[in-house]
Parts: C-alpha cells; sequence; structure tokens
C-alpha cells in the first residue's frame, strides 16, 4: 500500500498520548485508556473553524464571568498546557467562553477535551445566527452525556487521565454565524448559578468542525486549520502480483469513527471508481454492503445489517456469478448472478459512494485469491 495526506494529523500513540503525524505519515493509532493497538486512521478532510484551540486564554476568545489560566493541568498531548476555565464570583450568571465563527448552513460538530476540578458538570452551546441556541450537558465525573436539546446529539469519550473529549453534534443547519461556547455549571440542565470566584474545569483542545460526527484533533493558532485527507491506494505491479481477477475474497477488521456514517472499505478498480469495480462500504443504516459493477451497471450487491459503529469483521467474496458476504460471523448475503470487472488497482477509503465519508480505523485486510465458501466465510469474520 501507498500512503498520502497533505497535512500534519494526529492521533493516540502507543503510550495513550494524542500524538502528531507528519504529512504524509500514515497514523497507527491506540486506544488511549487501554493502549491497545487500534489500526490504521483513515479519515476525510475537516476544517477546525475554531482559532487558538490550543491557546484558550488568547484574548480572541470571549470570557463571559469567567477565566481561563494557563499551564494549570498536564493536556491529552502530555504537556503542560491544559487550561483552567474558571468561574468568577457574579451572582446567577452563566460561567463561559466563546468564539465568533463564520460557518456554512450545514451541521456541525463543536468538541473539546475537559476534565472534572471543583466543578464537574460542562455545557456546550451553538448560538445560530438563524436562531436557537441548543446545548448539551456533560457529567465530566463520571463520564456520561447529559440532556441534549432538540436538534443535537452528544458524545463523550475517555481519553485518559481523567480527560474527556465531548461532542454537542447539530444536526441542523448552523446558520452563516455562530458562537460556539464552552460553559462552567453546577448541574445537568442547568446554565446561571452564583460563581465563587476559584472553581471551574479543566478545558483543552476545541474544535467546530462542518459534519456529522467529531473527527481527530485539528490544531489552530490564529487562523482555522484543515486536516487533509488519508489517501491508501496499490497500484501496477504491487496490485497485479496478488490480486485475481477471476474469484477471490477480502476481509477486513475494522471500525466506523460513528455510526451510520457510511464509509468506504476498500474498492479495486480500474477507470473512474465506480465503472468498474469490486468493493465494501458500510451504509448510513449499519449496513455492510459488497458489490460489483462493471461499465457502470451494478453486476451484485449484497448487504448485511452490523451493530452500530462497533469494531468487526466482515468478508466479500467474488466469482463470476457467485458473490457472498458475511459481518460478524452472521448468516451468508448473497447474489448468484453477475459478471466480473478487470481492476488494476486498490483504494482503502475511497470517499467514492454516494453519501460515504472516510471515517474509519482499519485493522487489518486480508486477501484471498479464490472465493472461499460460504462456511469459511462465517468462520474467519466470527
Amino acid at each position: 500500500l501507498t500512503f498520502s495526506r497533505a497535512s500534519l494529523a494526529t492521533m493516540y500513540d502507543a503510550a495513550g498520548t494524542l500524538a502528531t503525524a507528519s504529512s504524509g505519515s500514515p497514523r497507527l493509532t491506540y486506544d488511549p485508556v487501554t493502549h491497545s493497538a487500534l489500526g490504521l486512521l483513515v479519515e476525510e478532510q475537516r476544517t477546525n473553524l475554531l482559532t487558538y484551540s490550543g491557546a484558550l486564554d488568547n484574548a480572541a476568545i470571549t470570557k463571559s464571568n469567567s477565566s481561563v489560566v494557563a499551564a494549570s493541568a498536564t493536556a491529552p498531548d502530555g504537556t503542560l498546557t491544559g487550561f483552567k476555565l474558571r468561574e468568577d464570583s457574579t451572582a446567577s450568571a452563566d460561567h463561559r467562553i466563546y468564539w465568533t465563527v463564520t460557518t456554512t448552513a450545514v451541521g456541525h460538530v463543536l468538541s473539546v477535551f475537559a476534565k472534572a476540578a471543583e466543578r464537574s458538570w460542562m455545557y456546550l452551546r451553538i448560538d445560530r445566527s438563524g436562531g436557537g441556541t441548543p446545548r448539551v450537558w456533560f457529567d465530566l465525573a463520571n463520564g456520561v452525556v447529559g440532556t441534549a436539546e432538540t436538534g443535537t446529539s452528544g458524545a463523550i469519550t475517555s481519553v485518559g487521565g481523567g480527560w474527556y473529549r465531548c461532542s454537542l453534534i447539530l444536526d441542523t443547519a448552523a446558520g452563516a454565524s455562530v458562537n460556539p461556547l464552552i460553559g462552567i455549571t453546577t448541574a445537568n440542565g442547568a446554565t446561571a448559578y452564583s460563581g465563587d470566584g476559584s472553581s471551574g474545569i479543566y478545558v483543552w483542545g476545541a474544535q467546530l468542525e462542518a459534519g456529522a460526527f467529531p473527527t481527530s484533533y485539528i490544531p489552530t493558532g490564529a487562523a482555522s486549520a484543515t486536516r487533509a485527507a488519508d489517501v491508501v491506494t496499490c497500484t501496477g505491479a504491487a496490485f497485479s502480483s496478488w490480486f485475481n481477477v477471476a474469484e477471490g475474497t477480502f476481509v477486513v477488521e475494522y471500525q466506523p469513527l460513528a455510526a451510520g456514517v457510511g464509509c468506504d472499505l476498500f474498492m479495486a478498480h480500474s477507470g473512474a471508481p465506480l465503472t468498474n469495480s469490486i468493493g465494501m462500504y458500510y451504509d448510513l443504516s449499519n449496513h455492510d454492503v459488497g458489490w460489483c459493477r462493471l461499465a457502470g451497471v451494478t453486476q451484485a450487491a449484497a448487504a448485511s445489517v452490523v451493530a452500530n459503529a462497533a469494531a468487526h469483521k466482515a468478508g466479500f467474496g467474488y466469482a463470476s456469478n457467485d458473490f457472498a458476504l458475511c459481518s460478524a460471523g452472521n448468516a451468508i448475503a448473497s447474489d448468484t448472478s453477475g459478471s466480473l470487472p478487470s481492476p488494476d488497482r486498490l483504494t482503502v477509503g475511497a470517499n467514492s459512494i454516494a453519501s460515504s465519508s472516510q471515517a474509519m480505523v482499519i485493522k487489518r485486510i486480508r486477501y484471498w485469491r479464490k472465493r472461499l465458501t460460504n462456511a469459511q466465510l462465517q468462520a474467519l469474520t466470527a
């Protein structure tokens, strides 16, 4: 496989620390809590619209009834750059910080790394120019999402050391401009309270990105920053030396970044990606789908439902008039009619299926130069 990406990008290293991969380097990521190897992180292009994402004390970020104290905690990247978001002593007030950002009218995700201090409740909010101030609350002591208001959903993920990455997912259009907001609070569903002038929470690494799910952290300074897409390919003799045009079987062990986001797993193809191709993808309804196309016409398709965004194995075997897909050892989905193309390359995370993304961690891809039996597919994916 040949790998490229035209930017820096972040992932978790073997010690569970948020690390940075150089431009063009693959990201072999690990679980930040258990430190177990997860696989190759493959993501689409995203832009962090929040400036000074790792310098939350900067004057460009508005502080309301609060202050931000630098060097207050060890951040997820292992440096002493975590901030304390500290309330002031104003009575019956909201204690928060916020940005003013120009956006497009699509769904967005606001996320931040946070850790309990004297306060253990936090909320995220997006004020939209078109109206509405949807909020989601987070319990930083127990690592759970509290109330999520209409039009939003929330996610919270432990990244070790008491830190959580908390995300507000705005399901509806954000409007032309927004005020992404991080607030301290004392209870689920509450915002205003009387501060004591010293209590607060730890925060670091804020991000606002257009999309339906959070992606890896993108550091920013005085301007927004973009992480380029990961591109994984196999071409020429490196491909033809192992691929069998007449029959074969792929087995992929992977995990989508979020349920129902849709992502391409792999595609063996020639010419335009969907013209002559054999491949698999995870669709918006939590199915693994295997397909074959020849001269732009679908020859075969098979789908199997999977648990929402769960790590699992899926396999797809192909031969003329003999296609089979199996997910997690479940029942075989088959198609017994279809002709085969003649691919000359492989792409992983091709991002070419309608409504698909590059949004997954791939632990392993295996290939056999024969159409394995259905029983073998079930055994290999169980």
